[in-house]
């Protein structure tokens, strides 16, 4: 399992992590609030279906490639895209096993905090790597290779935009 953090201020990244595992006690101590859970398994529900409509490139292949590098036996792939269509097993548990879960899969393992510090010179490198490489790029196609890769581009956007068959 694992917690992601964004936006946090630099002179609060080294509390992140005490922050959490205070919350997370806390959770388990007054229990969850069900009534916000199963509104939660349902937006969470919606969503994954959403992304398996608009999105089916993206989505299934996260589901193979992590049941290829974290699962333990050949069904687990079609068990987890079984478990997206299946809220309603995840709504019918009790508040016991979520705390149970947090308890047994955040609070009493082992946690690694990889702490991440924004860099503005570092951006700017980047940055400027990132412009040198599209220059020199552009240098070694030459003005007919660009137009090749320029006609390529819209024949594609071409062929995607076709209407979908019945």
């Amino acid at each position: 399992q694992y917690a992601n953090f964004d936006a946090v201020q630099v002179e609060e990244i080294d509390n992140v992590r005490e922050r959490l595992v205070k919350t997370l006690q806390k959770v388990c101590d007054r229990g969850i609030d069900m009534q916000r859970m199963g509104s939660v398994i349902r937006r969470y529900h919606v969503r994954h279906l959403n992304a398996l409509e608009d999105s089916p490139h993206e989505t299934l292949p996260y589901y193979c490639i992590s049941a290829f590098l974290f699962g333990e036996q050949p069904g687990d792939c079609a068990e987890k895209l079984a478990s997206v269509f299946n809220a309603q097993a995840l709504l019918s548990k009790p508040s016991s096993y979520w705390v149970s879960l947090i308890q047994t899969s955040m609070l009493d393992t082992p946690i690694v905090t990889v702490r991440a510090f924004p860099s503005s010179s570092r951006a700017a490198e980047l940055a400027a790597n990132e412009e040198k490489r599209l220059s020199d790029r552009k240098e070694s196609l030459g003005e007919e290779g660009l137009k090749r890769l320029a006609a390529d581009l819209d024949a594609a956007t071409e062929a995607n935009a076709a209407p979908v068959p019945p």
